[in-house]
């Protein structure tokens, strides 16, 4: 865009432009996103929408400075504010120096953090995140801020802030951590002295971790030079970039460690250190990865020395140098923890095993001066490991074999394709009921999408009992070419058919009709298979029957219509648009007077007059609500009613009994369970198919194609209500052959999230696997296909609860043999070779090994000075020596394993104390599983934390009160296994942290922002009063928008009550300010509530005295709509006139004439008033009545 304004010809823009050229639609696509973050993109927008003219020339010298004006003075165009410059605090950037701080002030227990920072960036949040969530028992931190301005600090930061003029000395005191991020501002001042404060500042062995900008990018430079000032350039960054490390070099300030992006951001950090002598051999303790014994003792006894000596100052360092498989990084997080363990120092040599550790020379020798606990000397650099967030994009890779299905969130911003590729492809299972289906492939090349699907994916009704067999009930046809024959097939299955391939079920499949394309097969499927099943089976349609088809535009309704024309029936349809009306028209040449309107009930009396009364034979209902009981009434003597919705009957909605007395029958279909139970329902439906595709019974339908790319706006456009016929999503495009063809191309490759799948034919070992969170494993594995098991522990089934687990698990699967396995226990003993060939002996009895998961532990938690050696060896060699084993074995055999996983500990990661043991073998592991991924082979280690509902913290709450995590769900750890097994990190953690933030603004604005594309409407164009249901939202929107205020404002709301929103309220809700929007939700909750505790009594008075005054002339008020007068309460209180209420009586409710009702009230006030001239007062509809009496009157 910068490129686009000087190609213009603007002459300020100083620079020059290396860029790729953009599309229009892509910047379309970043000014509908509007993020805040994209200042830049914003300024450059502006200027090319009020500076250039449509001829794409530049305006006049007036409005371009007051454009120019406006982009300088106005906060929303602050550059600091940009994306760019923001980098700098992400968590990449900047949480591993501010992580090497902790680590080396973990055991203080308060962190003082002075940030000196006058750009409108600042740090404070995510800095103190970082430092919160290091430890499991989180630091206490005094924060303290020094700004230009307390105006850019947020309010939840500014009691922390404390502003500074540059003139004056800076307002530092005594810190553990200095941030400086370097802005213009700061440049007037002499450097030297600035950091000489900075330096006194800080206390003995703490840091300072600066940010600078070492360069611009162009489109920067070409802003900066606008404003008319001395512009910096990249040359004087990098010069005072230059001079600020000199200054700290000649000052005393080592530096650290430095971290940069290409962009052009730079964090480095130094310390201020107190040099320490040269270690003497004393003060160093080697630590083995195979003999504990040779440094246990003398690790125990320095650790006691250490804790009663009066000398805290002397470090002590553990040096590890025999092999890349040492715990010694699990060990020193644990023991930094216990009382002495303050001042020791660990060197890791992860390249050269034999090397002697020399401080005198590089690297060491840099190490001893820089004094940080932790050095891992790896790929020849000495750094340290690190918790960091996966990427956004860890668990996405691309593939040509995907299958669509619906997430966690219960709207259709959830429905994302999923990596297939692990799908066993399998030539036999047991079905539901138990009886044996062969499958084959099929490469899939469309499908249609049923209305049940999009019922599914936005959550408007549950996953039926199919959810039981598989992962993805999201669609249920498919048309495709088999792989084995290369014929063209179309088929129906219980999910996962929107996908590339499917191993399809060979009885419910068929042969497409030659005459037909894939894409006009897809159309036909759920639509006729469903009205074959209602219509012929169920209903049993017989020729010149009338019937009322519902959402008749749609692909069951068009069904419908075909079928019922071939019988030659009496239609009647309904629609909910005047366009679909026109549709059916022409299309079908169904008269304009048997067309009514699906969007009310006025079709009951319409339908009841078009049939003189009697109604038709059969209804075919889709709607819900009081459109169902509409529908229901219209249904003749001894007629058939048949819903095919299932919305009431998940809500569980009350059907009145009193019509089945007029001999009609309820049918009721799901057609799921018939494709589930009913293998013998599909040769007879696909027989009746291929007989009637030429008579134009079964004919194809009207469709819409979307591509891959396009699933969501499928399905959102399926929402609209505006289709007509089927909406097909297309795989890959159909060849002009359609002969048997066997060189099935790919689909297109697609960026798709990751899944796991288990083979059935492989046999998976679990070590622990009768623990709790073993016991677990297992049905979560047997659900992703997992078949056979072999779980190990050292007495068998011992528990009740074990024994009683391994039962029930047969006779499940008994009765359902689709889930039939193979389940072993096996006591042999994993520590040791012999018993580990044991184990895969017994394990390759039953098939190919598939996998290893690694759970067995023995906790002996107890300070190290405390610690037996027997006990110190238990826990680690559970952990390290069963595994190893594994690992060395396993080697061996002639294929590689698909999982190699051991369950390790959050607390080798983060460290705690008197877990070093258990820290050291995990520790151990972990260096297992990256040996492993440099050879080649799969493995991981996963720090899980705290688990709850089974295992050892199931029943411990009060121990995690006071820290930084949380147990976190059983059923959420198996969610994140998921994702864990199929990338290739080594090491991984997954833990609940405390008081994490929820940021929602981007997921709100882009739901909004779908919300107005759906309704076709320009939010500023329309008049803000119109609500949302008089512009027309479709229930399922309205569904999608409750259960956003519902998760992100805990706003309970019905779907009619989002539908009274207005598009006021929206806009205000699209831009941040929630406030309106709450209101007027208390506003209908409050009146609810209100109507609620009104009583609808009918008096038996005539009428009753509404205040205390009896002098002057009464004023009479007419009844309310509730049937009595606490809608006057207020007025009356301050009449100084007598009030009478004229009562509803039961009299009155006899009346069934409003001429009747006036002549009532007239007789009534002729007996309170006999001499006439009286004062009346009606509301709402008893307006009319008063306008009578006036009548009446005169």
């Amino acid at each position: 865009m910068a490129a686009k304004l000087k190609q213009i010809g603007f002459k300020q823009m100083k620079c020059d432009f290396n860029y790729k050229s953009i599309s229009d639609e892509v910047i379309q696509e970043y000014r509908n996103a509007n993020n805040e973050n994209h200042v830049l993109f914003r300024v450059l927008n502006k200027m090319l929408s009020e500076m250039v003219d449509e001829n794409k020339n530049i305006k006049n010298e007036t409005n371009v400075t007051k454009v120019l004006s406006e982009i300088h003075t106005n906060p929303e165009y602050d550059l600091s504010r940009d994306i760019v410059n923001q980098v700098s605090r992400s968590e990449r950037m900047v949480r591993t120096l501010v992580d090497t701080v902790c680590e080396n002030m973990v055991t203080i227990k308060e962190l003082k953090v002075t940030e000196i920072n006058f750009s409108r960036d600042l740090l404070v949040k995510e800095v103190d995140q970082f430092i919160s969530h290091f430890r499991i028992l989180p630091f206490d931190v005094e924060y303290k801020l020094i700004v230009k301005s307390k105006q850019d600090v947020v309010d939840v930061y500014k009691e922390k802030a404390q502003e500074w003029d540059v003139k004056d000395s800076v307002p530092l005191k005594p810190s553990h951590l200095v941030i400086m991020r370097d802005t213009p501002d700061l440049w007037p001042i002499d450097l030297q002295t600035f950091m000489q404060d900075l330096y006194d500042s800080i206390q003995s062995n703490g840091f300072l971790l600066t940010v600078f900008r070492y360069k611009f990018t162009e489109p920067e430079i070409a802003l900066n030079s606008l404003n008319g000032k001395a512009v910096l350039n990249n040359t004087e960054l990098g010069l005072r970039l230059e001079k600020f490390i000199k200054i700290a070099n000649q000052i005393g300030f080592r530096l650290i460690s430095t971290k940069s992006d290409t962009i052009g951001n730079i964090a480095i950090l130094f310390r201020n250190i107190v040099q320490k002598p040269i270690p003497s051999n004393n003060d160093i303790i080697n630590i083995t990865g195979n003999d504990y014994n040779q440094w246990f003792g003398v690790l125990q006894e320095r650790l006691i020395a250490a804790k009663d000596a009066d000398n805290k100052t002397d470090n002590v360092w553990l040096v590890a140098n025999d092999s890349s498989i040492n715990g010694i990084i699990g060990l020193m997080n644990c023991l930094r923890l216990e009382p002495g363990g303050e001042n020791w120092r660990y060197i890791f040599n992860y390249d050269n095993n034999s090397e002697k550790i020399d401080f005198n020379v590089s690297p060491y020798s840099d190490i001893l001066a820089n004094d940080l606990v932790a050095n891992v000397v790896k790929e020849g650099k000495v750094g340290t490991y690190r918790h960091l967030k996966l990427t956004a994009d860890y668990d996405k890779c691309e593939s040509t074999d995907y299958y669509l299905n619906s997430g966690k969130m219960g709207d259709l911003g959830g429905i994302q394709w999923y990596d297939s590729r692990r799908i066993p492809q399998i030539k036999e299972i047991y079905g539901v009921n138990n009886k044996v289906i062969k499958k084959t492939r099929v490469e899939i090349y469309c499908a249609g999408i049923s209305f049940h699907d999009v019922m599914y994916a936005t959550g408007r009704i549950p996953f039926g009992p199919e959810q039981v067999f598989t992962d993805c009930t999201l669609g249920c046809e498919y048309v495709g070419r088999r792989a084995d024959t290369g014929e063209r097939v179309m088929g129906i299955d219980m999910g996962r058919t929107f996908s590339t391939s499917i191993n399809a079920n060979l009885h419910s499949m068929t042969t497409v009709p030659e005459h037909w394309s894939m894409t006009e097969a897809a159309t036909i499927l759920s639509t006729y298979c469903t009205l074959y099943y209602a219509l012929i089976k169920r209903a049993n349609l017989k020729r010149g029957e009338s019937i009322l088809i519902h959402s008749a535009a749609g692909g069951v309704g068009q069904s419908a219509i075909n079928m019922c024309r071939h019988y030659g029936c009496d239609i009647y349809v309904t629609v909910g648009t005047e366009e679909k009306k026109q549709f059916l028209m022409k299309e079908y040449n169904i008269p304009e007077h048997r067309i009514f309107n699906s969007r009310d009930i006025l079709f009951k009396n319409q339908v009841k007059k078009a049939t003189r009364g009697l109604g038709v034979d059969i209804v075919l209902n889709s709607l819900s609500g009081e459109k169902l009981d509409a529908s229901y009434e219209c249904v003749a003597n001894s007629g058939r009613f048949v819903e095919i919705g299932r919305y009431d009957m998940f809500q569980n909605r009350k059907l009145g009994m009193f019509d089945f007395v007029r001999n009609i029958q309820f049918i009721g279909i799901v057609i799921d369970i018939v494709i589930m139970y009913d293998m013998d329902f599909f040769h007879e439906f696909f027989e009746w198919v291929h007989k009637n595709s030429t008579n134009g019974c079964v004919r194809p339908l009207t469709y819409t194609t979307f591509n891959v790319t396009e699933c969501e706006n499928a399905f959102r456009y399926m929402t609209t209500g505006k289709h007509m016929g089927k909406v097909v999503i297309e795989m890959r495009k159909e060849e002009t052959n359609r002969k048997p063809f066997k060189l099935i191309k790919s689909a297109p490759m697609t960026m798709v999230t990751v899944k796991t799948f288990f083979d059935p034919n492989k046999v998976y070992i679990i070590t622990g696997g009768l623990g709790g969170f073993g016991m677990e494993l297992v049905p979560w594995m047997l659900y992703y296909g997992a078949r056979r098991f072999v779980v190990t522990s050292r007495t068998g089934l011992k528990t009740d609860y074990q024994r009683w687990v391994y039962n029930r698990a047969y006779s499940f699967y008994d009765d359902f043999k689709y889930f039939k396995c193979e389940y072993v226990v096996s006591t042999a003993d994993g520590f040791t070779i012999d018993g580990t060939n044991e184990l895969l002996k017994e394990a390759q009895k039953l098939g190919p090994i598939g996998g290893v998961f690694h759970l067995a532990l023995e906790l002996n938690d107890c300070l190290i000075e405390n610690l037996t050696f027997d006990k110190f060896c238990a826990s680690i060699d559970t952990k390290h020596k069963i595994f190893a084993n594994l690992d060395q074995l396993t080697r061996k055999l002639d294929y590689n394993l698909d999982y190699f996983v051991v369950f390790s500990s959050i607390t080798c990661g983060k460290g705690n104390g008197g877990q070093s043991n258990y820290s050291f073998g995990n520790s151990m592991c972990e260096r297992i599983c990256e040996q492993r991924r440099r050879d080649g082979l799969h493995g991981l280690a996963i720090q899980y934390g705290p688990i709850g509902d089974v295992g050892v913290f199931a029943e411990t709450d009060q121990l995690l009160t006071m820290t930084s995590i949380r147990k976190q769900r059983i059923h959420s750890c198996c969610d994140v296994l998921d994702k864990l097994l199929a990338i290739n990190a080594p090491i991984v953690t997954s833990h609940i942290k405390v008081d994490q933030v929820k940021e929602g603004g981007s997921r709100k604005k882009r739901m909004v922002a779908e919300l107005w594309r759906a309704l076709g409407i320009d939010p500023e164009t329309t008049p803000n009063h119109l609500t949302l249901g008089e512009i027309g939202l479709e229930s399922m929107f309205a569904v999608e928008l409750q259960q956003e205020l519902e998760r992100e404002w805990n706003m309970k709301v019905s779907v009619n009550q989002v539908k009274s929103i207005t598009v006021g309220m929206l806009k205000d809700y699209e831009a941040g300010n929630v406030g309106e929007l709450k209101k007027h939700v208390e506003d209908i909750k409050r009146a609810r509530t209100f109507l609620l505790k009104q009583k609808f009594i009918i008096p038996g008075e005539r009428h009753v005295r509404l205040n205390g005054v009896t002098q002057g002339r009464p004023i009479y008020f007419l009844p309310t709509v509730i049937l009595n007068f606490s809608l006057f309460e207020e007025l009356t209180k301050k009449l100084k006139r007598p009030a009478i209420g004229l009562h509803w009586t039961r009299e009155v409710s006899k009346l069934s004439t409003l001429n009747a009702i006036s002549k009532y009230y007239v007789n009534l006030l002729k007996d309170l008033e006999p001499n006439g001239g009286y004062d009346v007062v009606g509301y709402f509809d008893m307006t009319i009545t008063c306008s009578k009496l006036m009548l009446k009157e005169k």
